[in-house]
């Protein structure tokens, strides 16, 4: 995807942009947030969509006593290599059978951020929030989605919402990064990168 796509002016000076701070690769980084969280999502029928919700990788997923079922691994594989067009009728139909699914409009939001949907990846995403407020995956899609058409104040509201429901969360302390910089708080934006690279130094140790 376009980093700087959306409301947050690619082509601006550094720091204006979405995902600016200043190591060359958070911007991949924000728009790979889906996909990669896509890798550990659970079920789709039930479930709340945080952890221990019941569905692993590799199953495939037998919904409503059987009689529709779905390849989740192949799913989430589709998008996380950035093939979210394929995924689109799987997607549709899921969310045809089961409307009131937080986990269908979830893997809705993940699809539509990893293809550049940014409008519609929140909608997708303020749906899955409606069926499951504790939903932290789902907010932390409203945030990617968010920052990429500029609304920083909203993202930061998201991001800080993920980062309560699992406090364990890296990409929750980094999405709240991306929002403190759009913001210019810098020093509220670097305790968040803090957090992250606490969290997760493989991943996150290079932004300081």
């Amino acid at each position: 995807g376009n980093p700087g796509g959306g409301g947050g002016g690619g082509g601006g000076p550094p720091g204006t942009n979405v995902g600016d701070i200043a190591t060359g690769h958070e911007g991949q980084d924000l728009s790979n947030y889906a996909a990669r969280g896509v890798q550990t999502m659970g079920g789709v029928a039930g479930g709340s969509g945080v952890k221990g919700s019941g569905f692993s990788g590799g199953e495939r997923v037998a919904l409503a006593g059987g009689g529709y079922s779905v390849d989740m691994a192949a799913l989430r594989s589709e998008i996380a290599r950035g093939e979210a067009g394929n995924a689109r009728g799987t997607i549709d139909e899921m969310l045809k059978r089961y409307p009131r699914s937080p986990q269908a409009h979830l893997l809705d939001a993940q699809a539509r951020n990893a293809s550049g949907d940014w409008e519609g990846a929140e909608e997708a995403a303020r749906r899955a929030i409606a069926l499951d407020p504790k939903n932290s995956a789902a907010y932390k899609e409203l945030a990617v989605a968010l920052l990429h058409q500029g609304k920083d104040a909203e993202a930061l509201e998201a991001a800080e919402r993920a980062a309560e429901l699992d406090p364990e969360d890296a990409d929750a302390q980094m999405l709240m990064a991306f929002a403190f910089e759009g913001m210019g708080r810098k020093d509220e934006m670097l305790k968040a990168v803090e957090r992250a690279a606490e969290l997760d130094p493989g991943r996150f140790s290079s932004y300081l």
